[in-house]
Order: C-alpha cells, then sequence, then structure tokens
C-alpha cells in the first residue's frame, strides 16, 4: 500500500516539475537569433562528446563544468543514447543548453559512420526510425535544458544518388513535421556538410526552422555566400567549426595531406570565430559550435579534439579565446619544427627526427612517435602504430619506419608537466 500511495504521489507531482523553455528563432539588431523565453541567445558552443566514467563518477557533470568556465554556453551532440537524460540534467545544472541530436541512418558507408538505408526503398527501416525518433522527442521535449533539435547529421553527403537525396529530403520533411507536432516549443534543423544538403531542403524540406552547416577554416566564411547561390534565406548555426580540414588542405611531395601546425590551429579557431561566425551575424549566423571537446587518442582527435590522453590541445585554448576575448595563461610547451629523413624508406629502416620545441619554462617533457596509415579502407585509415626511437641528444631522435608497406603521416607527439600535448607531423613512404 506505501508502495502505491508513493507512486500516485509522484505521478500527481508530475505537473509541478519544470517544463522546457520556449525557444523560437527571431530577430535583433544584430540579426536573426536563437530566442530563449523570448530573450535573444547567441550560441557560443561546443560539440561534446564526454561521458561520464565508471571509475569516476562524476566525470561528465565536471567536464560539462569546465565547458561553462571556457565561456560556452551550449553543447552540440549527434544522437541520443541511455545517458542523455542525465547529459541534460548535468547541463541544466551547469546553465548550458543542448543542441540534442537525433540521429537518420546514412544511405552509405562513410567517415561518420556505416550506414545502407535506401531512402527509395526501405520504407519498414523508415517507418521504424520515425517511430524512434519520435519516442526519443517525446521523452525529452520538456527538459529545460534543451535548446532545439538537430535532425539527421550530412545524411546527404552520405548517399549516392540524387534521386535517393531527393527521397531522403521528401522524408525529412516528414520526419520534421512530426516532429514540430509532437514539440511546437523547439526549433527543428537538420545538418549539412558544407551547403550540399541546402539545394535538396530548399527544394523538398520547408518544414526546417534553420540551417546547420559544418564548417571548417575559411570555409565557414563563406557560408552566407554559399547559401546564397542557391537562394537560401533562412538563418544558420554553424553545427561544426574547427581549424581547416584535411579536405581543405594542400599535400606533401608523399600525396600526404598537409596537417596545420598548432600554432596555425589556434589561430584559425580564435580568429575564424570572430571573423567567419561572429562577423557574420547581420548576414544569418545566430551562432556556432567549436569542434570538438572530446578526448581521445586518434588522428582526427589530435588534429580537432580539445584533449588527447587527458591533456589539453590547441582547440581548448583557442575555445576560451574565442569565447571571452581573453588569451589564455598557459598553452604548453609547443613544436615549432620536425624534420625527418629520408621520405621514403623501407620496412624498419632507421629514420632521423629532429624537434625543436618552445619551451621558455624548460618543462619537463615526454616524447614519443607514432605512424598513421594513410590508405585502405575507412576502417583501415587512421590506425596508429607506435614507433620504436632512440635519443641522440636533445634534439635528434632516430625513429624506426613501420614494418608493412604504405604510406604514412608521422606524428611526434610531446607531453610536458602541466598536461599540455603538442603535436607536429611529417610522412614517409615504405617500400619493399
Amino acid at each position: 500500500m506505501l508502495k502505491k500511495r508513493s507512486l500516485i504521489l509522484a505521478l500527481s507531482l508530475l505537473h509541478l516539475l519544470p517544463a522546457g523553455a520556449a525557444v523560437t528563432i527571431g530577430k535583433t539588431a544584430d540579426g536573426p537569433c536563437l530566442m530563449v523565453d523570448g530573450q535573444p541567445f547567441w550560441v557560443r558552443g561546443v560539440t561534446f562528446t564526454i561521458g561520464e566514467d565508471p571509475k569516476n563518477p562524476g566525470s561528465q557533470e565536471a567536464a560539462l563544468a569546465d565547458v561553462k568556465s571556457l565561456g560556452a554556453n551550449a553543447i552540440r551532440t549527434w544522437g541520443t543514447g541511455d545517458d542523455t537524460g542525465d547529459l541534460l540534467d548535468r547541463a541544466q545544472r551547469q546553465g548550458l543548453k543542448v543542441l540534442l541530436g537525433l540521429w537518420l541512418e546514412h544511405g552509405r558507408n562513410g567517415n561518420e559512420g556505416d550506414g545502407n538505408l535506401d531512402y527509395t526503398a526501405h520504407d519498414k527501416r523508415m517507418k521504424d526510425q520515425l517511430e524512434r525518433t519520435l519516442k526519443n522527442v517525446e521523452k525529452y521535449k520538456n527538459h529545460p535544458a534543451l535548446l532545439g533539435w538537430g535532425i539527421g547529421n550530412e545524411v546527404i553527403l552520405n548517399i549516392a544518388t540524387d534521386e535517393q537525396k531527393t527521397a531522403y529530403a521528401k522524408y525529412l520533411q516528414k520526419v520534421c513535421l512530426a516532429v514540430k507536432k509532437a514539440d511546437p516549443n523547439h526549433p527543428v534543423i537538420s545538418v549539412s556538410a558544407w551547403t550540399v544538403s541546402v539545394p535538396f531542403w530548399e527544394a523538398e524540406t520547408p518544414a526546417l526552422d534553420g540551417y546547420g552547416i559544418n564548417a571548417y577554416g575559411p570555409a565557414a566564411g563563406g557560408i552566407p555566400g554559399g547559401l546564397a547561390e542557391h537562394h537560401a534565406t533562412k538563418p544558420y548555426l554553424v553545427t561544426e567549426f574547427g581549424p581547416r580540414g584535411a579536405y581543405d588542405s594542400p599535400q606533401d611531395s608523399n600525396g600526404i595531406v598537409i596537417e596545420p601546425s598548432d600554432k596555425e590551429k589556434y589561430d584559425q579557431l580564435t580568429n575564424g570565430w570572430r571573423d567567419w561566425i561572429e562577423g557574420n551575424r547581420k548576414k544569418g549566423c545566430m551562432g556556432g559550435f567549436i569542434f570538438n571537446y572530446g578526448d581521445n587518442f586518434h588522428p582526427t582527435s589530435i588534429w580537432l579534439d580539445m584533449f588527447v590522453n587527458g591533456c589539453k590541445r590547441p582547440a581548448y585554448s583557442a575555445a576560451r579565446k574565442a569565447f571571452t576575448g581573453e588569451d589564455p595563461e598557459d598553452r604548453g610547451v609547443e613544436i615549432i619544427s620536425l624534420l625527418t629523413g629520408p621520405k621514403k624508406a623501407t620496412p624498419e629502416k632507421w629514420l632521423l627526427a629532429r624537434i625543436e620545441l618552445n619551451n621558455p619554462d624548460q618543462r619537463k617533457t615526454t616524447i614519443r612517435f607514432v605512424a598513421v596509415i594513410q590508405d585502405g579502407g575507412w576502417r583501415e585509415r587512421g590506425r596508429m602504430i607506435e614507433l620504436k626511437q632512440e635519443q641522440k641528444n636533445e634534439t635528434d631522435y632516430r625513429i624506426q619506419a613501420p614494418a608493412a608497406a604504405g604510406r604514412y603521416r608521422i606524428y611526434a607527439i610531446v607531453q610536458d608537466d602541466h598536461r599540455f600535448i603538442s603535436c607536429a607531423s611529417t610522412s614517409v613512404i615504405v617500400t619493399e
């Protein structure tokens, strides 16, 4: 009887729980803007991929508190999971809003994941996907941390034919209408790689309230022009922003993409936020999300994440500068230059590596070298191989080339005793 009374009491109190704030898209003197309960909300956000560490209770909330300390006011996710409710609760306690992703399957495998949904034919799978999506909307639509819905990420980029892309855009219209019917209090956007999705959205998906555009480096500054080419007038969020990406970078003599230096990454993020995000407010930009508040040991993490193995990377310091205008007191030891030779080698041949550091405080450092495979399937590309090394003197090392033939990016990774990591890269081709 006591349990039954407790349940009745809990149900009777549900209407007293705080409802989500109403979010709309409005206009200010500076341009279009999200409005939270009628107040302008310019998005200063980060994409967020930190989960709760079972061995360290409170770790995710500590990460969200750190996001807030950078001057951010929002995070973005790509989808939902078992921990989404906890994430929303923790974000709310830290005063952060969440652009919550609703993942829609891609039509073919790509860098973002596997997919094989044919939007011209797989009716049952599309119906099931819509039902799953609406269950998530019902589950989270009243959460006070919810900023809006991000439905699908770069789906059209990862669909093979224009016929299937058009069918997907029509399906997306159906999803958007269903989401807006279930939740009229939050805006609905979808996310494109650059503006490749926009002509399909313009033709088939008028229910979208705004557009999410993933753009890196100077491409972010060109978004208004890219939208104008398709006669698009809806406001937009830069849903992923970072330094220049691999697809926009030149190649070295081995045909390996040249990764920007850590200094270049910092400058592109800080100056880019000022010029390409803030600078486009009157041209439709409602803010953006810096990619990525994450922590991993992977080439994408080295290039873009704010942490690698728990140590800070340039994106961390750059986010603080972008959001607050304040220069960070500490950016860690920095690799100024990395030279290796020869550029072509036989398996397991010893190569020379010379590193020049900017280390004015004479911090203790550890240096390691890894090789990253550049060829093969997308699962094979990016595999990291620890290289044997021998230190010759303060600046010079011998490193052993990988045993298997192929093209490799070679990373030098320097960690200082203040838990900053600096990285620089070059390349080698291993031939039999």
